[in-house]
């Protein structure tokens, strides 16, 4: 630990994960970096996610003492635990970890690593994402220019997490980042596009460091759809719009291009073919005033609000997700063969 340059917090939300939750925290605790604070914000879980956390620790003596357990007072959601953990930072560099996700052994040893040689303040690292049947491997455009990486960001060209990645805590607490308490779909689409407008360096781990779990039914983007969720989406959306309104012109553009991005997307994607007539009018009034950037969406997404009747947009949507399903397994670097876990 005495070579090590400096102390990492890790920033861990716990709720409903009592199936998930030992493979992260092994993880965790068999770092091959030493010098790390973790901090495990228990949202009130109803299952028995902190006592298998405890029973974890047991087996790991020489981490104990840098584990902080943070109990909320009542369920508050994901968005308030980021907050909370961030709060209680207390190194130069954080890092955010699923609690139903897991890490590859020397994770933030890379990450610190790559931090020493470019003397970055934001460092990326690629992810593979856990479908169950099958995995996508993700690989990060190399894109280290701030506000290129941020319009990117934006404009979605490139996927959005918070988790897996290293951070100077001055990104969040010198700007004031913080993620609205109670929106809790997008909220990390809140944090990562400021925190890349706001660095000074950004570097990329080109291993890939972190396993992204998405069989958990039970996790909050996961579960069932409903309005309020889709109200969240929008919330998350506009905070990131007013945020462009304030960066220039590149930024407002995108900013237009996003609102609009996020309609077509809340069709396909959020609403399972369970679509609503209210905020089907809402949204196809939003695409339909700005027929250029309506124009500029790809075509499946432009079907959506060409189609006037809502049901037969119903069965648009449903069609559209069996050809996403289809596309991704051609085209998303998917491999069929086993990941080795840590």
């Amino acid at each position: 630990m005495n070579n090590e340059p400096y102390k990492v917090s890790i920033c861990i939300p716990i709720y409903g994960v009592e199936q998930y939750i030992a493979r992260c925290a092994e993880s965790l605790f068999e770092q091959t970096y030493h010098n790390i604070e973790y901090i495990f914000v228990n949202d009130c879980t109803q299952d028995k996610s902190v006592d298998i956390l405890m029973q974890v620790l047991s087996k790991y003596q020489v981490r104990k003492p840098q584990v902080k357990i943070i109990n909320h007072k009542y369920n508050r959601g994901l968005a308030a635990a980021r907050n909370t953990g961030i709060d209680a930072v207390t190194s130069d560099y954080v890092m955010h970890v699923d609690s139903d996700d897991w890490i590859e052994r020397n994770a933030v040893e890379l990450l610190v690593k790559k931090q020493i040689e470019t003397g970055a303040d934001y460092v990326m690292a690629n992810h593979i994402q856990n479908l169950g049947t099958y995995r996508i491997f993700w690989e990060r455009p190399h894109i280290v220019n701030p506000r290129q990486l941020s319009l990117s960001l934006i404009k979605r060209y490139m996927p959005i997490n918070v988790y897996g990645q290293l951070f100077h805590i001055s990104l969040y607490r010198n700007h004031e980042i913080r993620v609205a308490e109670g929106v809790n779909m997008g909220e990390d689409f809140q944090q990562v596009p400021r925190l890349a407008y706001y660095a000074t360096q950004i570097a990329i781990v080109d291993e890939f460091i972190y396993h992204n779990e998405n069989t958990n039914k039970a996790s909050y983007t996961r579960s069932s759809f409903n309005i309020n969720k889709w109200e969240q989406v929008w919330s998350s959306t506009q905070i990131i719009i007013d945020f462009c309104q304030e960066k220039g012109e590149n930024f407002v553009q995108a900013a237009n291009f996003l609102r609009f991005k996020t309609a077509a997307n809340s069709l396909i994607t959020l609403t399972k073919g369970k679509l609503y007539p209210i905020e089907y009018k809402r949204m196809s009034d939003i695409v339909n005033a700005r027929r250029d950037l309506w124009k500029s969406m790809p075509v499946t997404q432009q079907a959506c609000f060409y189609l006037s009747n809502i049901y037969m947009v119903a069965v648009y949507v449903k069609a559209a997700r069996i050809l996403r399903f289809a596309l991704n397994k051609m085209y998303k670097k998917i491999r069929h063969h086993d990941i080795v876990k840590p």
